[in-house]
Protein backbone atom coordinates (compact mmCIF):
# COMPACT_ATOMS: atom_id res chain seq x y z
CA UNK A 1 0.00 0.00 0.00
CA UNK A 2 1.82 3.23 -1.10
CA UNK A 3 1.39 6.48 1.34
CA UNK A 4 -1.89 7.75 0.99
CA UNK A 5 -3.50 4.27 -0.93
CA UNK A 6 -6.91 3.57 0.84
CA UNK A 7 -6.59 0.23 -0.77
CA UNK A 8 -3.07 -2.09 -1.15
CA UNK A 9 -2.14 -2.35 -4.34
CA UNK A 10 -1.90 -6.21 -5.84
CA UNK A 11 1.69 -7.55 -5.93
CA UNK A 12 0.58 -10.93 -8.15
CA UNK A 13 -2.07 -10.81 -10.96
CA UNK A 14 -3.63 -13.76 -12.87
CA UNK A 15 -5.30 -14.25 -16.12
CA UNK A 16 -8.82 -14.57 -14.05
CA UNK A 17 -8.36 -11.95 -11.77
CA UNK A 18 -7.80 -9.83 -15.04
CA UNK A 19 -10.80 -10.99 -15.95
CA UNK A 20 -12.73 -10.66 -13.02
CA UNK A 21 -11.44 -6.88 -13.17
CA UNK A 22 -12.30 -6.09 -16.66
CA UNK A 23 -15.89 -7.72 -15.64
CA UNK A 24 -16.26 -5.43 -12.38
CA UNK A 25 -14.08 -3.71 -10.38
CA UNK A 26 -15.94 -3.80 -7.38
CA UNK A 27 -16.25 -7.07 -7.11
CA UNK A 28 -12.94 -7.42 -8.08
CA UNK A 29 -11.96 -4.89 -4.42
CA UNK A 30 -14.29 -7.04 -2.45
CA UNK A 31 -12.65 -10.74 -3.83
CA UNK A 32 -9.33 -10.23 -4.07
CA UNK A 33 -8.13 -6.38 -2.38
CA UNK A 34 -10.50 -7.03 0.89
CA UNK A 35 -10.10 -10.83 0.91
CA UNK A 36 -13.69 -10.76 1.70
CA UNK A 37 -15.57 -14.43 1.52
CA UNK A 38 -16.14 -15.72 -1.83
CA UNK A 39 -18.90 -18.34 -2.00
CA UNK A 40 -18.24 -21.83 -3.58
CA UNK A 41 -20.73 -22.54 -6.16
CA UNK A 42 -22.15 -25.60 -7.53
CA UNK A 43 -20.83 -25.19 -11.08
CA UNK A 44 -17.39 -24.09 -9.84
CA UNK A 45 -16.96 -27.00 -7.54
CA UNK A 46 -18.02 -29.28 -10.23
CA UNK A 47 -15.48 -27.74 -12.52
CA UNK A 48 -12.85 -28.40 -9.95
CA UNK A 49 -14.01 -32.43 -9.80
CA UNK A 50 -13.83 -33.10 -13.48
CA UNK A 51 -10.28 -31.15 -13.81
CA UNK A 52 -9.18 -33.93 -10.94
CA UNK A 53 -10.57 -36.43 -12.60
CA UNK A 54 -9.03 -35.52 -16.06
CA UNK A 55 -5.69 -34.94 -14.79
CA UNK A 56 -5.18 -38.38 -13.17
CA UNK A 57 -7.05 -39.86 -16.05
CA UNK A 58 -3.76 -37.77 -18.75
CA UNK A 59 -0.83 -39.04 -16.30
CA UNK A 60 -1.42 -42.73 -16.55
CA UNK A 61 -0.02 -44.73 -19.24
CA UNK A 62 -1.42 -43.62 -22.66
CA UNK A 63 -3.16 -47.26 -23.53
CA UNK A 64 -4.24 -46.82 -19.42
CA UNK A 65 -6.32 -43.88 -20.44
CA UNK A 66 -9.78 -45.66 -20.98
CA UNK A 67 -13.35 -45.13 -19.66
CA UNK A 68 -13.04 -48.11 -17.70
CA UNK A 69 -10.13 -45.98 -15.95
CA UNK A 70 -11.80 -43.18 -16.02
CA UNK A 71 -14.35 -44.61 -13.99
CA UNK A 72 -12.32 -46.00 -11.51
CA UNK A 73 -10.58 -42.74 -11.07
CA UNK A 74 -14.44 -41.00 -10.60
CA UNK A 75 -14.71 -43.57 -7.96
CA UNK A 76 -11.77 -42.39 -5.98
CA UNK A 77 -11.93 -38.76 -6.44
CA UNK A 78 -15.72 -38.98 -5.40
CA UNK A 79 -14.45 -41.10 -2.24
CA UNK A 80 -12.14 -38.46 -1.49
CA UNK A 81 -14.62 -35.43 -1.87
CA UNK A 82 -15.91 -35.19 1.25
CA UNK A 83 -12.89 -33.87 2.87
CA UNK A 84 -12.89 -30.76 0.44
CA UNK A 85 -14.25 -28.13 2.23
CA UNK A 86 -16.17 -26.61 -0.77
CA UNK A 87 -18.04 -29.87 -0.65
CA UNK A 88 -19.33 -29.37 3.37
CA UNK A 89 -20.16 -26.00 2.01
CA UNK A 90 -22.40 -26.89 -0.63
CA UNK A 91 -23.99 -29.84 1.44
CA UNK A 92 -23.34 -32.63 -0.89
CA UNK A 93 -23.32 -36.15 -0.41
CA UNK A 94 -21.63 -39.19 -1.55
CA UNK A 95 -24.83 -39.91 -2.92
CA UNK A 96 -23.69 -41.40 -6.79
CA UNK A 97 -27.57 -40.68 -8.06
CA UNK A 98 -26.99 -37.08 -6.42
CA UNK A 99 -27.32 -34.55 -9.83
CA UNK A 100 -24.16 -33.27 -8.85
CA UNK A 101 -22.38 -36.78 -9.48
CA UNK A 102 -24.71 -37.42 -12.38
CA UNK A 103 -23.49 -34.50 -14.02
CA UNK A 104 -20.05 -34.96 -13.60
CA UNK A 105 -20.18 -38.87 -15.29
CA UNK A 106 -21.74 -37.05 -17.97
CA UNK A 107 -18.81 -34.46 -18.36
CA UNK A 108 -16.27 -36.82 -18.23
CA UNK A 109 -18.10 -39.39 -20.89
CA UNK A 110 -18.70 -36.31 -23.24
CA UNK A 111 -14.84 -35.66 -22.92
CA UNK A 112 -14.41 -39.28 -24.35
CA UNK A 113 -16.48 -38.20 -27.71
CA UNK A 114 -13.96 -35.26 -28.54
CA UNK A 115 -10.84 -36.58 -28.34
CA UNK A 116 -8.79 -39.82 -28.10
CA UNK A 117 -7.05 -39.62 -24.38
CA UNK A 118 -4.77 -42.42 -25.65
CA UNK A 119 -3.69 -39.80 -28.30
CA UNK A 120 -2.46 -37.12 -25.70
CA UNK A 121 0.84 -36.08 -25.47
CA UNK A 122 1.12 -33.69 -22.26
CA UNK A 123 3.82 -32.01 -22.05
CA UNK A 124 2.95 -30.66 -18.24
CA UNK A 125 -0.41 -30.59 -16.50
CA UNK A 126 -1.71 -27.99 -13.91
CA UNK A 127 1.46 -26.32 -14.62
CA UNK A 128 1.73 -22.87 -12.56
CA UNK A 129 3.81 -20.12 -15.00
CA UNK A 130 4.66 -16.89 -13.87
CA UNK A 131 6.53 -13.82 -14.89
CA UNK A 132 7.98 -11.00 -12.69
CA UNK A 133 6.62 -7.49 -14.45
CA UNK A 134 8.05 -4.97 -12.36
CA UNK A 135 5.55 -4.02 -9.81
CA UNK A 136 3.97 -7.26 -9.91
CA UNK A 137 4.15 -10.78 -11.33
CA UNK A 138 1.94 -12.47 -13.34
CA UNK A 139 1.04 -15.85 -12.57
CA UNK A 140 -1.41 -18.49 -13.57
CA UNK A 141 -1.86 -22.20 -13.52
CA UNK A 142 -2.29 -23.76 -17.48
CA UNK A 143 -4.65 -26.97 -17.27
CA UNK A 144 -2.93 -28.82 -19.96
CA UNK A 145 0.34 -28.42 -21.78
CA UNK A 146 0.77 -30.72 -24.73
CA UNK A 147 2.61 -31.39 -27.83
CA UNK A 148 1.24 -31.66 -31.34
CA UNK A 149 2.35 -34.11 -34.36
CA UNK A 150 4.86 -31.27 -35.20
CA UNK A 151 6.36 -30.90 -32.01
CA UNK A 152 4.59 -27.69 -30.86
CA UNK A 153 2.97 -26.71 -27.90
CA UNK A 154 -0.88 -26.52 -27.84
CA UNK A 155 -2.61 -25.14 -24.44
CA UNK A 156 -5.70 -27.18 -23.13
CA UNK A 157 -9.09 -25.87 -21.22
CA UNK A 158 -11.42 -27.77 -19.90
CA UNK A 159 -14.90 -25.90 -19.58
CA UNK A 160 -17.70 -27.34 -17.67
CA UNK A 161 -20.10 -25.46 -19.34
CA UNK A 162 -21.43 -24.91 -22.77
CA UNK A 163 -19.48 -23.29 -25.98
CA UNK A 164 -20.34 -19.42 -26.71
CA UNK A 165 -22.08 -18.11 -29.26
CA UNK A 166 -19.43 -16.95 -32.32
CA UNK A 167 -19.85 -13.44 -30.57
CA UNK A 168 -18.15 -14.27 -27.31
CA UNK A 169 -15.63 -16.91 -28.49
CA UNK A 170 -13.24 -13.86 -28.27
CA UNK A 171 -13.67 -13.19 -24.75
CA UNK A 172 -13.33 -16.88 -24.40
CA UNK A 173 -9.74 -16.70 -25.69
CA UNK A 174 -8.69 -14.04 -23.77
CA UNK A 175 -7.45 -15.53 -20.80
CA UNK A 176 -5.83 -17.78 -22.84
CA UNK A 177 -3.59 -15.45 -24.80
CA UNK A 178 -2.32 -14.50 -21.68
CA UNK A 179 -1.40 -18.14 -21.19
CA UNK A 180 -0.46 -17.75 -24.22
CA UNK A 181 2.37 -15.09 -23.38
CA UNK A 182 3.01 -17.15 -20.10
CA UNK A 183 4.62 -19.51 -21.87
CA UNK A 184 6.45 -18.18 -24.56
CA UNK A 185 8.01 -16.46 -21.44
CA UNK A 186 8.29 -19.69 -20.00
CA UNK A 187 9.24 -22.43 -22.33
CA UNK A 188 10.96 -19.82 -25.44
CA UNK A 189 8.40 -19.86 -28.03
CA UNK A 190 4.41 -18.97 -28.23
CA UNK A 191 1.69 -22.11 -28.37
CA UNK A 192 0.87 -22.99 -31.63
CA UNK A 193 -2.90 -23.30 -30.80
CA UNK A 194 -5.35 -22.49 -27.69
CA UNK A 195 -7.98 -25.14 -27.56
CA UNK A 196 -10.95 -24.76 -25.09
CA UNK A 197 -13.38 -28.08 -24.85
CA UNK A 198 -16.69 -27.58 -23.72
CA UNK A 199 -17.96 -30.21 -22.13
CA UNK A 200 -21.79 -29.89 -21.37
CA UNK A 201 -22.51 -29.95 -25.24
CA UNK A 202 -18.88 -31.52 -26.61
CA UNK A 203 -18.04 -28.86 -28.53
CA UNK A 204 -13.93 -27.70 -29.06
CA UNK A 205 -12.87 -23.80 -30.16
CA UNK A 206 -9.67 -23.63 -31.19
CA UNK A 207 -7.69 -20.60 -32.29
CA UNK A 208 -4.41 -20.46 -33.75
CA UNK A 209 -3.26 -17.05 -32.30
CA UNK A 210 -1.11 -14.74 -34.56
CA UNK A 211 2.33 -13.92 -32.90
CA UNK A 212 1.62 -10.13 -32.32
CA UNK A 213 -1.58 -11.13 -30.81
CA UNK A 214 0.14 -12.83 -28.23
CA UNK A 215 2.98 -9.80 -27.83
CA UNK A 216 -0.35 -7.73 -26.95
CA UNK A 217 -0.68 -9.11 -24.30
CA UNK A 218 2.03 -7.39 -22.33
CA UNK A 219 0.75 -4.21 -23.17
CA UNK A 220 -2.68 -5.50 -22.31
CA UNK A 221 -1.71 -6.69 -18.86
CA UNK A 222 0.29 -3.43 -18.13
CA UNK A 223 -2.41 -0.78 -18.53
CA UNK A 224 -4.84 -3.32 -16.44
CA UNK A 225 -2.69 -3.56 -13.80
CA UNK A 226 -2.18 0.70 -14.34
CA UNK A 227 -6.03 0.62 -13.85
CA UNK A 228 -5.71 -1.32 -10.55
CA UNK A 229 -3.75 0.82 -9.52
CA UNK A 230 -5.25 4.24 -9.87
CA UNK A 231 -8.07 2.55 -8.59
CA UNK A 232 -6.70 1.39 -5.10
CA UNK A 233 -4.61 4.97 -4.99
CA UNK A 234 -8.07 6.81 -5.35
CA UNK A 235 -10.66 4.08 -3.75
CA UNK A 236 -12.50 4.48 -6.65
CA UNK A 237 -13.73 1.02 -8.31
CA UNK A 238 -16.22 1.48 -10.78
CA UNK A 239 -19.54 -1.32 -11.60
CA UNK A 240 -20.60 -2.93 -14.46
CA UNK A 241 -24.17 -3.59 -14.64
CA UNK A 242 -25.59 -6.50 -16.30
CA UNK A 243 -27.39 -10.02 -16.50
CA UNK A 244 -24.48 -11.55 -14.01
CA UNK A 245 -25.44 -9.07 -11.29
CA UNK A 246 -28.51 -11.23 -10.21
CA UNK A 247 -26.03 -14.23 -9.47
CA UNK A 248 -23.52 -11.92 -7.77
CA UNK A 249 -22.72 -12.42 -4.02
CA UNK A 250 -22.06 -9.06 -3.26
CA UNK A 251 -24.98 -7.31 -4.94
CA UNK A 252 -26.33 -6.34 -1.67
CA UNK A 253 -23.20 -3.54 -1.16
CA UNK A 254 -23.26 -2.23 -4.74
CA UNK A 255 -24.68 0.86 -5.23
CA UNK A 256 -25.99 -0.04 -8.62
CA UNK A 257 -28.90 -1.81 -6.22
CA UNK A 258 -28.67 1.01 -3.51
CA UNK A 259 -25.77 -0.83 -1.60
CA UNK A 260 -23.04 0.84 0.22
CA UNK A 261 -19.79 -1.05 -0.43
CA UNK A 262 -18.01 0.43 2.88
CA UNK A 263 -20.23 -1.99 5.07
CA UNK A 264 -19.26 -4.64 3.14
CA UNK A 265 -15.80 -5.71 5.06
CA UNK A 266 -17.35 -5.72 7.89
CA UNK A 267 -21.13 -7.64 7.01
CA UNK A 268 -19.84 -9.77 4.22
CA UNK A 269 -18.06 -12.27 6.77
CA UNK A 270 -21.76 -13.03 8.84
CA UNK A 271 -23.83 -12.30 5.51
CA UNK A 272 -22.25 -15.19 2.93
CA UNK A 273 -21.41 -17.13 6.25
CA UNK A 274 -17.46 -17.64 5.58
CA UNK A 275 -14.35 -16.57 7.15
CA UNK A 276 -12.07 -13.72 4.99
CA UNK A 277 -9.20 -15.52 4.03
Amino acid sequence: MTSGSPFPIPLTLSPSRIGSFESCPLKFRFVNIEKLPDPPTIDKYKGTIVHRILELLLKEDSTERTVEMARHLFDAVQYGAPNDEDFAYLELTSDVDHPFWIDVRKLVDTYFTMEDPTTVRPEAMEMRVEHSMGEFKLTGIIDRLERDNDGNFVIVDYKTGKSPSPNFVDDKMKAMLLYAWLCKQEKGSSPAALRLLFLKDGKAVETRPLENKVNFQLQRVKAIYGAIKRSCETGQFGTKKGPLCNYCDYRQWCPEFGGNPSRAAVEAPVVLGLKSR
